[in-house]
């Protein structure tokens, strides 16, 4: 048995259908009875997304893997039910990266990581829930090494740029985020071997450009976390069920 978390997101929708094809037993888990009275098809739990409601619809259904489609960043929901079922039962997250732009995939923000750290360093464009949850996984020496550019305004938003959890030297104005000249000169500024994007923004734009450039450009999901298993497509988080890695 599946257990697939909603927000109420079509993302759900995408996930159910590529189990169905497969012919795996699943139960939908909701937070509100809204999402569920929208969902209007096949089994759905309606709980409060704590501990024990999670914990208690695991037992009951005899689950053997969760299909995490919830589409807000680090929800509450999600924190919950990977903390619940970590190391017991597979755990996947579904993050709805079906198209990449043509920029380099990595679902992992610890193998991200990994990849700034032994660069130059990065000019990422993302949220900033993305970039905290890239420094959560590298720490400290990976946040000096990424630069995070935002528009120009009149008064530096410091409460703003602070929540990017980089050197705030490391929030960069600038009066252009997009185009060939914007990103240049931000390369040209930090010394960064590569760009990174997360799906809030134009990652086409980026990857058009890295190539142009000869400059590698990695887009990511905006998550906010690291997950043990993330699938881009539907289709992935419903044969990763069965998979045994």
């Amino acid at each position: 048995m599946v257990l697939v978390l909603s927000d109420g997101g079509s993302g759900v929708l995408r996930v159910v259908k590529q189990l169905e094809v497969r012919d795996e037993k699943y139960v939908v888990y909701f937070t509100n009875f809204l999402g569920a009275g929208r969902f209007g098809k096949g089994s759905v739990i309606v709980g409060d997304g704590s501990a024990a409601s999670i914990n208690s619809a695991v037992v009951k259904n005899r689950v053997t893997a969760i299909i995490d489609a919830v589409e807000e960043p680090k929800s509450r929901l999600s924190v919950t039910a990977y903390s619940v079922c970590r190391g017991r039962i597979k755990y996947i997250k579904y993050v709805n990266m079906e198209e990449s732009y043509g920029a380099r995939k990595c679902l992992s923000y610890r193998q991200l990581a990994t990849m700034i750290r032994r660069g130059k360093g990065a000019v990422v464009y993302a949220s900033p829930i993305t970039v905290s949850g890239l420094v959560a996984e590298g720490g400290g020496d990976i946040a000096e090494k990424m630069y995070v550019p935002v528009l120009k305004n009149a008064v530096f938003d410091t409460d703003a740029a602070l929540e990017y959890s980089v050197p705030i030297i490391n929030v960069i104005e600038t009066n252009a985020v997009d185009g060939m000249d914007a990103v240049k000169d931000m390369l040209k500024r930090t010394g960064a071997s590569m760009l990174v994007c997360d799906t809030t923004v134009n990652a086409a734009d980026k990857a058009e450009i890295g190539d142009a450039l000869n400059i590698p450009v990695f887009i990511t999901h905006n998550m906010g976390m690291e997950y043990p298993e993330t699938a881009a497509a539907a289709r992935d988080a419903a044969m990763f069920v069965r998979s045994d890695v």
